[in-house]
């Protein structure tokens, strides 16, 4: 299986890079993007890792990575990352906002 990411989650590894490179440095920074995208091909190799969250809406998996949770759903060819969210925001906020911007 592979992975395909929503304009909003690729917002997200944006504005992670920028502020990792700009908190830590440039190595740091592809360090980290590296480990993201590890993890996206672990979850599109193992798409049931996570449990479906029933209680949001809508239902997604989410991952715990470093610092951020990888939101995710399973679709029947791919899983689709719908965010990367630090793992202090409001998680159902911003699921909820993948509805209104796709």
């Amino acid at each position: 299986m592979t992975f395909k990411v929503t304009p909003a989650a690729r917002n997200d590894i944006l504005n992670i890079g920028r502020f990792t490179q700009n908190e830590w440095g440039k190595p740091q920074r592809k360090k980290y993007l590296a480990g993201l995208n590890s993890r996206f091909d672990y979850l599109a190799e193992n798409p049931l890792q996570c449990r479906e969250r029933q209680e949001l809406n809508p239902p997604v998996r989410i991952y715990h990575h470093e610092k951020h949770l990888i939101v995710y759903v399973v679709e029947p060819t791919h899983i689709l990352i719908v965010r990367v969210l630090h793992e202090s925001m409001n998680i159902e906020f911003r699921v909820k906002e993948r509805i209104n911007t796709e």
